[in-house]
């Protein structure tokens, strides 16, 4: 993602997982009406209740991960930056080719994401 671009609700520029996962189920309900999503490559999420288990997994875990889900060969992970009031209102991520972003880093990647994301928080929140 360019810096300053913004997503949609589905795909991972319009469904961006690390926002929407801290969202009340009401809200996601509403963002997603239908059960079936559309596919932007093999890999994407397809339907609104495996998009809601991957959201339990990142909400979780404290970062998503983008696995080719919007762009073939290309991963992203993400992790989300709250204010105050523990709102998410920004992420930090990193993006890049398979190569770039091998599986044996991803946790090591997902790691530096989440200190960054936390360290925003902290500024944001006055910590």
């Amino acid at each position: 993602a360019r810096p300053g671009q913004q997503h949609r609700e589905h795909g991972r520029k319009d469904r961006p997982q690390h926002l929407l996962a801290w969202l009340p189920e009401d809200h996601i309900d509403a963002l997603l009406p239908t059960e079936h999503l559309p596919a932007f490559t093999a890999r994407t999420i397809t339907t609104r209740k495996a998009l809601k288990a991957e959201l339990e997994v990142v909400r979780l875990q404290g970062w998503a991960f983008d696995n080719q889900e919007d762009v073939d060969d290309v991963t992203c992970i993400a992790a989300p930056v709250f204010n105050s009031d523990q709102a998410v209102v920004a992420a930090i991520s990193i993006s890049g080719v398979r190569f770039q972003m091998p599986e044996e880093k991803i946790p090591e990647y997902a790691n530096a994401v989440m200190k960054a994301a936390g360290m925003m928080s902290e500024k944001l929140c006055g910590i």
